[in-house]
Parts: structure tokens; sequence; C-alpha cells
């Protein structure tokens, strides 16, 4: 049996708790976060270390100059590029592959405190890939149900509230949860 994210079994409690209301709901996972400090880890540890991860990679600049260089990667098999860079012999490319292989293996994992995608199992990349997979499915419905609401609005001067009221707005949410699908767990719309 697969282990349950914390993260999202909070956000599913917080949910219930709140009849469903997710501004209540975010009330009260925000009130249980700032309770409890093993919680407030759970969620905030993979987003820093997101955030730290990408902002070193785009200073190195390691990303973009692996990216450029994919095409002379294939001459590490032994097999010959048809266009090779000069500009990289076999030993540079080997570092410039470790390197990447290195920051590959160095993406944080989600809901794990500080594990690293190279120091996990199964279960536990099987957990970040949920954890990632819920996120994308709500957000890709919250940004229907905005597209939706932008159409709605008559003019680009009228703001949201005076132009559509409460029905509208969640007859919009109604339609982008039933065009991209209902999610498998209560989340905010």
């Amino acid at each position: 049996m697969k282990k349950e994210n914390v993260v999202a079994r909070k956000g599913r409690e917080a949910m219930a708790k709140a009849g469903g209301e997710w501004k209540r709901a975010a009330k009260i996972l925000r009130g249980w976060m700032r309770a409890d400090t093993k919680l407030y880890r759970e969620m905030m540890d993979p987003l820093v270390d997101q955030a730290i991860h990408s902002l070193l990679r785009s200073l190195t600049g390691d990303e973009r100059r692996a990216s450029l260089r994919v095409r002379a990667l294939p001459t590490l098999t032994g097999r010959p590029t048809a266009n090779p860079d000069p500009a990289f012999s076999d030993g540079s490319l080997r570092r410039l592959a470790a390197r990447h292989l290195a920051g590959l293996l160095a993406f944080p994992l989600p809901g794990n405190g500080n594990l690293l995608l190279g120091d996990a199992v199964r279960a536990q990349v099987s957990e970040a890939a949920d954890f990632y997979g819920i996120q994308a499915h709500g957000n890709a419905r919250r940004g229907r149900w905005l597209r939706l609401v932008a159409g709605a609005l008559p003019d680009g001067r009228r703001k949201v509230r005076d132009a559509l009221d409460v029905k509208k707005l969640d007859a919009l949410r109604q339609q982008a949860n039933a065009e991209v699908g209902e999610a498998d767990v209560a989340e905010a719309s």
C-alpha cells in the first residue's frame, strides 16, 4: 500500500473541515502549518529547495550550456555525431555530462525533507510524481476557469466583481472542472 503524501492528506482534511470552501480551507491549513513545524517543513522545504536549485542553475548557466551541447553527447557512447563541436574534447564532454547528471540527481523531491532524486527509491519517486500531478491538474483547472472568466467580461475596463455575480463565477468554475476533469482529491478551485 502506497504511503499517502502528508501535505495532500492535510489539504483534504482542511477542505472537508471548511465544507469545500477553499479560502476557509487555506486559512485552516495555514493555521495547522504554523502550529505544526513538521507539517510546515513538509510543505515548504521542497519549495525552498526548488527555488534555490533553480536560482543556482540559472546563475551558473550549466543547464543552458548543457542544452546547447546536447548534440555532441553521443560521442561519449562511441557513436559519432553528424556535426561534432570542435570546441569540446571528449574529456570536456564527459565533465559536462557528469555535471548534468549531478544536477539531475540533485533534484529535490517534495514531502520528503531533504531527499534528492538520486537518493530516492521507487515509492518516493512515485509519491513525488503524484504530488506534482495533483498540482498540475489543479493548476490546469484554475487556468481554464480564469480563461473562461476573462472571456465572460464584457470589456477590458470592468472589474470581475462589477461584471459577474457569484452564480456566473461558479458556473464558469464548474464548466472548467468539467472540461479539464475533476481532481482525484478535493482541492482549491
